[in-house]
């Protein structure tokens, strides 16, 4: 089967979420991604200092497709130096969408002091 006629519209592209403050309990995150389809951010970074403290993630599903966000990564720390692959996986995980066991520095990341501009 083919799957040409699938949209791409994030297709190795680059998300920044912007840095605010250091993480907070119950804070709004300054970072919302939402998506609605199928593979439309595929192989996507996202750059968020504080990793998933940063960062939500919303993704619709249908009983037929996967999670419209697949094979992507996040840049995590002050200088991004921290990367993973995450993982999408919604019948295992919750959230449904995470870093891997390789580096899940950005699943939890908090900058304890703030930055200086």
């Amino acid at each position: 089967a083919t799957t040409d006629h699938l949209t791409k519209a994030m297709y190795n592209g680059e998300i920044y979420c912007p840095f605010v403050a250091p993480y907070t309990e119950g804070a709004v995150k300054p970072c919302d991604i939402n998506c609605d389809g199928r593979d439309l951010m595929r192989y996507t970074t996202i750059y968020a200092v504080q990793g998933f403290n940063d960062v939500d993630i919303v993704a619709a599903t249908y009983p037929d497709t996967t999670w419209c966000f697949r094979a992507g990564s996040m840049q995590c720390k002050m200088d991004y130096s921290s990367e993973c692959d995450l993982t999408t996986d919604a019948s295992n995980l919750s959230p449904p969408i995470q870093c891997t066991k390789s580096d899940t520095t950005c699943n939890d990341y908090v900058v304890t002091v703030p930055p200086t501009f």
